[in-house]
């Protein structure tokens, strides 16, 4: 079970620390390049959301095993323009995100 330090200061320091504006201009210019059925994992607090290109994405899942760091995703609001949905590390599994594409077969 997460401490104090996991559910209260860590989420705060990493959103800051990854938020920075050069990071932030990395984080724009490979989300942008993002194509089809998208998995990113360890999204953190959904810095990248506002990055994708709902016109590329076919379907979005982030995985982030913070619970606190989901419920700070959730809270961006872009679930409702992208096709994508927020997971747990423990409902991650093989079957369920790498599925083949069935246009390629």
């Amino acid at each position: 079970m997460p401490g104090y330090y996991d559910r209260h200061l860590l989420p705060h320091i990493l959103h800051f620390s990854c938020s920075r504006a050069a990071n932030m201009a990395e984080r724009r210019a490979i989300v942008l390049l993002a194509r089809g059925r998208v998995l990113e994992i360890g999204a953190g607090s959904g810095l990248n959301l506002s990055f994708y290109n709902r016109d590329n994405i076919e379907h979005l899942s982030l995985q982030e095993p913070s619970a606190e760091m989901r419920v700070s995703a959730r809270k961006k609001n872009i679930f409702c323009v992208l096709n994508a949905e927020i997971i747990n590390f423990t409902q991650l599994s093989s079957n369920a995100c790498f599925r083949s594409n069935p246009q390629r077969a």
